[in-house]
């Protein structure tokens, strides 16, 4: 049996993490199936966790004006301090909005009823049947200190969930990246078949990019290439190019060698041929998108992460209308999308968040019907979902008391009673995605957890505290060249002994029993070595240094 030779070092990824922090390790990689192929590679999910939920990020691209989206319509939360603020663009009731859109429902936070106390606008009337059914959340006065009004920077510190500093260490990778590091420490050495994260319509995002600049997406900047990619299962086209020149064999090459390695484009072909939308999406951009997600779901690629946008929330001037056109968007894309999910029972395990990098001014542009709003601060955040408590969260800003005037505008302040969008992050992560709270505030750089959304999942799962020290991490793959080899990567911060071992029958065998520097390794667990091994769950266990790490796998 190879016990001394089948171990070697790898070292493209190391598991630090950011500014000294060490990765607690690959918590997540649990009951993984280690067949090289099956007969369809989508159910190879090869970072099956304790929950194959999915969140997609729906951003507002430019800063959406939430004081027009959810109306503060009763006396009580100022309505007619919101009317004085906004004579030629406050929404008016019977006007732009009517008593279809008034919003019963209970506080979260508070726990009172905040029935009819505030409306969305009849442009976004499609969203009622998920709210009356629980099945969207608005979070009240959501922001963060110190408000940098660039659409740039506040969108990277969205991304990233580091403060408005210059000096901040987390600016260089984003809070899922970051998890993805954490939940996929050999990334680099052993790629998915499909990808982490998924953005269509867009470009590469600072939200998925690692602490070593792993970048865990795969990009479509627009809808016209994914289906190029749904149609040929290439990411990068090989046609077109002149292989009469050396130079153009090498593009073919290097292009070949990408669809080769990451293998996603006909991961993502199969996946959207094996289902169909099944309902209508409106002939919009966004629809589009969010349709191109939903089929993707549905056809079972275990893509955890996908991001959209939509544009145009930069409303300087001229907002009443095109903000409401652009609602009116999101609206019909968000009630299509879920109809469709529905149609397939799937709708209970998929999460909308549709966030915007700040909110708008309280006060108008000028005085006339062509008025718009200035970069703002707070706003309030959507959240949708059957697997969400639907309601309200958080207390709206006072419209005298939490009023700042900044020159010639007016914006919320920050205050104790406002929500910093990180919590609405780690909330996710825990009761969503299953971290124990330690881990989230390991990956979220501080603890953002906020006792006035722990209602915000509807049936949270029970996170485990990784079976992980902070010096050694351990996961496995299948052994992408040997169907019949399993490789056990592991991770040492310090010099030691290690024993790696395996419970099998009820006994521990000893795999691997030697002295390592601080560094990454592979031991290949070969099965024909093992005649024994009969197909099952078996668990694998790392001694190091004081510290154990238990892991399960499945052997077919």
């Amino acid at each position: 049996m190879c016990q001394t030779q089948d171990h070697h070092k790898w070292s493209r990824r190391q598991f630090l993490f950011h500014s000294g922090i060490i990765a607690a390790g690959s918590m997540l990689l649990g009951n993984m199936p280690v067949a090289k192929t099956m007969a369809n590679p989508l159910t190879t999910a090869l970072h099956q966790t304790e929950t194959d939920k999915i969140i997609v990020f729906l951003k507002l691209n430019g800063g959406n004006d939430g004081l027009n989206m959810v109306i503060p319509h009763h006396s009580s939360v100022g309505n007619s301090v919101y009317r004085s603020l906004r004579p030629n663009l406050a929404q008016i009731a019977n006007q732009d909005y009517n008593s279809a859109t008034l919003l019963n429902g209970v506080n979260h936070t508070t726990g009172n009823s905040s029935d009819q106390l505030f409306a969305l606008p009849d442009a976004m009337n499609p969203l009622m049947p998920l709210w009356d059914n629980q099945q969207m959340a608005i979070v009240h006065n959501v922001g963060y200190m110190d408000q940098n009004f660039s659409h740039f920077t506040s969108s990277d510190i969205w991304a990233t969930n580091a403060e408005n500093d210059l000096a901040d260490p987390r600016r260089a990778n984003g809070s899922i990246g970051r998890y993805y590091d954490y939940l996929l420490p050999s990334f680099l050495e052993a790629p998915l078949e499909y990808p982490p994260a998924l953005v269509i319509g867009g470009s590469s995002m600072l939200n998925f990019r690692g602490v070593e600049d792993t970048q865990y997406d795969l990009v479509f900047s627009s809808p016209a290439q994914f289906y190029q990619t749904a149609l040929s299962g290439q990411i990068f086209s090989t046609e077109g190019i002149d292989t009469d020149c050396y130079q153009g064999e090498e593009r073919i090459f290097l292009r070949n060698v990408a669809n080769n390695a990451f293998r996603y484009g006909n991961t993502i072909k199969e996946a959207y041929n094996q289902a169909m939308n099944n309902a209508l999406y409106a002939n919009t951009n966004l629809s589009e998108k969010m349709g191109i997600i939903a089929r993707l779901i549905k056809g079972g690629l275990p893509t955890k992460a996908y991001w959209t946008s939509i544009d145009g929330f930069d409303t300087h001037a001229m907002q009443k209308t095109g903000h409401a056109t652009l609602l009116e968007d999101v609206a019909w894309a968000i009630h299509a999308f879920y109809e469709d999910l529905a149609a397939k029972g799937m709708d209970k395990r998929v999460i909308v968040f549709a966030y915007s990098e700040f909110g708008r001014t309280v006060t108008q542009n000028g005085n006339t019907n062509q008025s718009g709003t200035d970069h703002g601060t707070v706003s309030p955040m959507m959240i949708f979902g059957s697997g969400i408590q639907g309601g309200f969260y958080g207390s709206f800003p006072h419209l005298v008391e939490d009023i700042v005037d900044y020159g010639l505008h007016k914006r919320f302040a920050f205050t104790g009673n406002s929500i910093d969008f990180r919590s609405i992050y780690a909330a996710l992560l825990r009761d969503w995605w299953c971290m124990h709270p330690d881990d989230v505030a390991l990956i979220m750089g501080d603890n953002y957890f906020d006792t006035r959304l722990n209602q915000l999942i509807g049936q949270p799962c029970t996170p485990q505290q990784a079976d992980q020290g902070a010096n050694i991490v351990l996961a496995h793959i299948a052994d992408p060249n040997n169907n019949q080899q399993i490789e056990i990567k592991y991770a040492m911060r310090q010099n030691g002994s290690i024993n790696l071992t395996l419970l099998a029958n009820q006994e521990y065998r000893l795999l691997a029993g030697v002295y390592h520097k601080a560094g990454s390794y592979t031991f290949y667990l070969n099965k024909n070595d093992f005649p024994t091994l009969l197909p099952g769950d078996y668990t694998y266990v790392l001694e190091a240094n004081g510290e154990t790490v238990k892991r399960s796998m499945r052997i077919f």
